[in-house]
């Protein structure tokens, strides 16, 4: 009686587990990371050739130039999340300033952008 269930679960997992080691690579090539994680704060920007100082506002949040307010703010607040100073705190000191430091630059940028779309 409970040998049927058992078996079909067994059977669906081993099936599971085929179409996921069978399955063929995707076709913009291997990924960087296995999952869409946020950025670790001491992984620096997204464009990490350039300086900071180099970087434009939209590049800093990762918005499109003339984005909308909403969009800023989402990307605002999505960065503030991922470097928020809470869960900063154990971090080595120098990699805790260089995340206060990207903090700030995406705080100024905010303000920048916020301002060039209320205009």
């Amino acid at each position: 009686m409970l040998r049927l269930p058992l078996l079909l679960l067994a059977l669906w997992l081993a099936w599971v587990a085929f179409r996921l080691l069978t399955r063929a690579p995707r076709a913009g090539g291997p990924q960087q990371r296995p999952f869409p994680w946020p950025r670790p704060p001491w992984e620096g920007h997204q464009n990490s050739r350039r300086h900071p100082e180099q970087l434009s506002p939209q590049e800093i949040l990762g918005v499109r130039p003339g984005a909308t307010l909403a969009e800023v703010n989402a990307a605002y607040h999505r960065l503030l999340r991922q470097h928020t100073p809470d869960k900063l705190r154990r971090m080595v000191p120098e990699l805790r300033e260089l995340a206060e430091r990207r903090l700030q630059e995406i705080h100024r940028s905010y303000e920048v952008l916020k301002r060039q779309v209320r205009r």
